[in-house]
């Protein structure tokens, strides 16, 4: 009867005993998960691993540096306040605007039109390798210098009008009619083989004058 009692005794103590165990053990386990929770507030603090989609209904702001190492799609609008840096090519497949200045620094090289609505500056050199076509007015307040040997040919369609002096350091062939409002200063020979025809008075200063009829 005693050693019933004892075993009766031994087997509550033991289940007592194996209950403060299995509740000790759930104890650790519980505060493991909140240790775990705790470690990824952390990690979710510092740093943020996305390894699926992300999918943001509201705004999203970033106060630091981003890196995308892959590909990024904007559908909408995209505003940057602050300077943007590339480092690599960008390819727009659709319109661009610039409301503000833009910067170039390295080459530009467009393969479809560009039309620009506004003034456009170029401060150093400009090269058209193609054909160039001016639809209003011209002005160029340097030097001109047009071709590069005596095989190109300049063609004006319209009135030209000189209000400075012009000077022609090779011939210059006229077809037409030839009429001047002033004075005409020949330094050299003058040789005319048609008609001449004088409405008013010739004076001539030269005595060495010879007339062939």
């Amino acid at each position: 009867m005693r050693r019933a009692l004892n075993n009766k005794r031994g087997l509550i103590f033991g289940g007592w005993k194996l209950y403060v165990i299995q509740d000790l053990n759930n104890y650790i386990y519980y505060v493991t998960l909140c240790v775990i929770a705790f470690l990824k507030v952390l990690d979710a603090v510092f740093s943020l691993e996305v390894r699926g989609d992300q999918h943001v209904n509201g705004n999203q702001e970033v106060d630091k540096n981003q890196t995308i190492h892959g590909s990024q799609t904007i559908d909408g609008t995209s505003h940057t306040k602050g300077d943007a840096t590339f480092d690599k090519n960008v390819t727009i497949h659709g319109s661009e605007t610039v409301d503000g200045n833009s910067l170039v620094k390295g080459n530009s090289e467009t393969n479809g039109n560009s039309i620009i609505h506004g003034s456009e500056t170029v401060d150093h050199d400009l090269t058209v390798k193609g054909n160039e076509t001016v639809d209003k007015d011209l002005t160029v307040k340097g030097n001109t210098t047009l071709g590069d040997n005596a095989t190109d040919k300049l063609t004006v369609n319209a009135t030209s009008e000189f209000t400075a002096n012009a000077t022609f350091d090779k011939n210059v062939k006229i077809k037409g009619n030839t009429s001047m409002d002033g004075k005409l200063d020949v330094g050299g020979d003058t040789h005319l083989h048609g008609n001449t025809e004088i409405d008013g008075d010739n004076h001539v200063n030269n005595p060495r004058l010879m007339l062939r009829v």
